[in-house]
Protein backbone atom coordinates (compact mmCIF):
# COMPACT_ATOMS: atom_id res chain seq x y z
CA UNK A 1 0.00 0.00 0.00
CA UNK A 2 1.23 3.71 -0.87
CA UNK A 3 0.16 6.12 1.74
CA UNK A 4 0.54 9.73 -0.05
CA UNK A 5 0.49 12.68 2.40
CA UNK A 6 -0.22 16.02 0.63
CA UNK A 7 0.74 18.93 2.79
CA UNK A 8 -0.43 22.46 2.75
CA UNK A 9 1.16 25.52 1.01
CA UNK A 10 4.19 26.90 3.18
CA UNK A 11 7.24 25.77 2.57
CA UNK A 12 7.64 25.56 6.66
CA UNK A 13 5.10 21.95 5.70
CA UNK A 14 8.14 20.34 4.35
CA UNK A 15 8.95 19.59 7.84
CA UNK A 16 6.08 17.71 8.48
CA UNK A 17 6.16 15.68 5.08
CA UNK A 18 10.26 14.43 6.17
CA UNK A 19 8.87 13.60 9.74
CA UNK A 20 5.78 11.46 8.18
CA UNK A 21 8.08 10.23 5.76
CA UNK A 22 10.14 9.20 8.12
CA UNK A 23 7.53 7.60 10.54
CA UNK A 24 6.01 5.86 8.29
CA UNK A 25 9.53 4.20 6.94
CA UNK A 26 10.62 2.97 10.19
CA UNK A 27 6.74 1.19 10.70
CA UNK A 28 8.22 -0.52 7.06
CA UNK A 29 5.08 1.39 5.62
CA UNK A 30 5.14 3.08 2.18
CA UNK A 31 4.83 6.74 2.07
CA UNK A 32 5.44 9.33 -0.64
CA UNK A 33 5.18 12.83 1.09
CA UNK A 34 4.70 15.81 -1.67
CA UNK A 35 7.62 18.04 -1.73
CA UNK A 36 5.52 21.18 -3.67
CA UNK A 37 7.69 22.68 -6.65
CA UNK A 38 7.33 26.25 -5.43
CA UNK A 39 8.65 25.41 -2.05
CA UNK A 40 12.40 25.67 -4.05
CA UNK A 41 11.14 28.53 -6.63
CA UNK A 42 9.06 31.37 -4.83
CA UNK A 43 8.35 33.97 -6.77
CA UNK A 44 5.85 36.22 -7.43
CA UNK A 45 5.02 34.44 -10.70
CA UNK A 46 4.67 31.01 -8.56
CA UNK A 47 0.97 29.52 -8.70
CA UNK A 48 -0.40 26.79 -6.83
CA UNK A 49 -2.36 24.31 -9.59
CA UNK A 50 -3.72 21.81 -8.16
CA UNK A 51 -4.50 20.40 -11.51
CA UNK A 52 -0.71 20.45 -12.35
CA UNK A 53 0.20 18.22 -9.04
CA UNK A 54 -2.43 15.50 -10.25
CA UNK A 55 -0.09 15.54 -13.53
CA UNK A 56 2.73 15.04 -11.71
CA UNK A 57 1.58 12.85 -9.02
CA UNK A 58 -1.27 9.81 -10.34
CA UNK A 59 1.49 8.43 -12.52
CA UNK A 60 3.78 7.93 -8.86
CA UNK A 61 0.70 6.48 -7.79
CA UNK A 62 -0.01 4.00 -10.62
CA UNK A 63 3.55 2.98 -10.78
CA UNK A 64 2.92 1.64 -7.17
CA UNK A 65 1.48 -1.76 -7.68
CA UNK A 66 1.07 -3.22 -4.38
CA UNK A 67 -2.22 -2.54 -2.71
CA UNK A 68 -4.19 0.31 -2.86
CA UNK A 69 -3.82 4.04 -1.67
CA UNK A 70 -4.22 6.58 0.92
CA UNK A 71 -4.78 9.83 0.70
CA UNK A 72 -3.56 12.32 3.99
CA UNK A 73 -4.20 15.65 2.88
CA UNK A 74 -3.75 19.13 4.62
CA UNK A 75 -4.92 22.72 3.72
CA UNK A 76 -3.97 22.92 0.10
CA UNK A 77 -3.22 19.60 -0.37
CA UNK A 78 -6.95 18.51 0.50
CA UNK A 79 -7.79 20.82 -2.74
CA UNK A 80 -5.31 18.17 -4.35
CA UNK A 81 -6.70 15.40 -3.19
CA UNK A 82 -9.99 15.54 -4.25
CA UNK A 83 -9.09 16.01 -7.96
CA UNK A 84 -6.77 12.75 -7.46
CA UNK A 85 -10.31 11.23 -5.98
CA UNK A 86 -11.66 12.07 -8.85
CA UNK A 87 -9.58 10.50 -11.18
CA UNK A 88 -8.71 6.75 -12.80
CA UNK A 89 -7.18 5.95 -9.25
CA UNK A 90 -10.62 6.12 -7.33
CA UNK A 91 -11.40 2.45 -7.35
CA UNK A 92 -7.30 2.07 -5.32
CA UNK A 93 -8.23 4.20 -2.85
CA UNK A 94 -8.46 2.66 0.99
CA UNK A 95 -9.10 5.97 3.27
CA UNK A 96 -8.83 9.40 2.86
CA UNK A 97 -7.44 11.68 5.53
CA UNK A 98 -8.51 15.44 4.81
CA UNK A 99 -6.98 18.14 7.35
CA UNK A 100 -7.55 22.09 7.84
CA UNK A 101 -10.37 22.33 4.60
CA UNK A 102 -9.75 25.62 3.73
CA UNK A 103 -13.48 25.98 1.79
CA UNK A 104 -13.33 29.70 1.33
CA UNK A 105 -10.15 28.77 -1.40
CA UNK A 106 -11.84 26.26 -3.21
CA UNK A 107 -13.44 26.69 -6.82
CA UNK A 108 -17.53 25.55 -7.87
CA UNK A 109 -16.03 23.24 -9.50
CA UNK A 110 -13.71 22.37 -6.48
CA UNK A 111 -16.65 21.91 -4.10
CA UNK A 112 -18.93 19.57 -6.24
CA UNK A 113 -15.55 17.34 -6.39
CA UNK A 114 -15.07 17.68 -2.64
CA UNK A 115 -18.85 16.83 -2.20
CA UNK A 116 -18.33 13.88 -4.51
CA UNK A 117 -15.31 12.25 -2.63
CA UNK A 118 -17.42 12.86 0.60
CA UNK A 119 -20.23 10.71 -0.76
CA UNK A 120 -18.23 7.99 -1.20
CA UNK A 121 -18.66 5.27 0.91
CA UNK A 122 -15.57 2.63 -0.34
CA UNK A 123 -13.07 3.80 1.30
CA UNK A 124 -12.91 5.36 5.05
CA UNK A 125 -12.89 9.39 4.96
CA UNK A 126 -11.48 10.81 8.42
CA UNK A 127 -11.65 14.78 8.91
CA UNK A 128 -8.93 16.62 11.37
CA UNK A 129 -10.67 20.07 12.46
CA UNK A 130 -9.24 22.55 15.15
CA UNK A 131 -11.99 24.15 16.28
CA UNK A 132 -10.00 27.38 16.22
CA UNK A 133 -8.04 27.26 12.77
CA UNK A 134 -7.51 30.76 11.25
CA UNK A 135 -7.42 29.18 7.69
CA UNK A 136 -10.27 26.72 7.78
CA UNK A 137 -13.17 27.47 9.69
CA UNK A 138 -14.49 24.47 12.13
CA UNK A 139 -17.78 25.47 12.03
CA UNK A 140 -18.13 25.39 8.17
CA UNK A 141 -16.05 22.28 7.51
CA UNK A 142 -18.71 20.93 10.91
CA UNK A 143 -21.86 21.58 8.41
CA UNK A 144 -20.55 20.32 5.46
CA UNK A 145 -20.07 17.13 6.62
CA UNK A 146 -23.59 16.92 8.83
CA UNK A 147 -24.71 15.13 5.09
CA UNK A 148 -22.39 12.25 5.25
CA UNK A 149 -22.94 10.46 8.51
CA UNK A 150 -20.02 7.77 7.31
CA UNK A 151 -17.63 10.53 7.51
CA UNK A 152 -15.65 10.48 10.77
CA UNK A 153 -14.84 14.02 12.04
CA UNK A 154 -12.35 14.19 14.35
CA UNK A 155 -12.24 17.50 16.21
CA UNK A 156 -8.72 18.88 18.28
CA UNK A 157 -9.45 21.82 21.10
CA UNK A 158 -6.53 23.63 19.27
CA UNK A 159 -6.64 27.28 17.35
CA UNK A 160 -3.79 26.70 14.91
CA UNK A 161 -3.44 25.17 11.27
CA UNK A 162 -0.65 23.07 11.52
CA UNK A 163 -2.44 19.32 11.92
CA UNK A 164 1.36 17.83 13.17
CA UNK A 165 -1.07 14.63 14.83
CA UNK A 166 1.45 12.25 14.07
CA UNK A 167 0.45 9.30 16.50
CA UNK A 168 -3.15 9.63 14.96
CA UNK A 169 -2.39 9.64 11.15
CA UNK A 170 -0.52 6.72 12.09
CA UNK A 171 -2.51 4.78 13.68
CA UNK A 172 -6.06 5.50 10.29
CA UNK A 173 -2.93 4.35 8.19
CA UNK A 174 -1.79 1.82 10.09
CA UNK A 175 -5.15 -0.52 9.92
CA UNK A 176 -4.79 -0.31 6.26
CA UNK A 177 -1.48 -1.11 5.76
Amino acid sequence: MLHLYLPGYNPTNAAFATKLGRKFQKLEMNCYPRYWPHWQEISADTIFDPLNEVTQIVPVVKEFKRGGIGIIAKSVGTRVAVEIAATAIEKSIQYVILMGIPLSLYSEDELVKLHSLLGQTGFEIHIFQNNGDPVANAEEVTDLIKEYPHVKLHKYQESHHSYEYLSDIIEIAGKHN
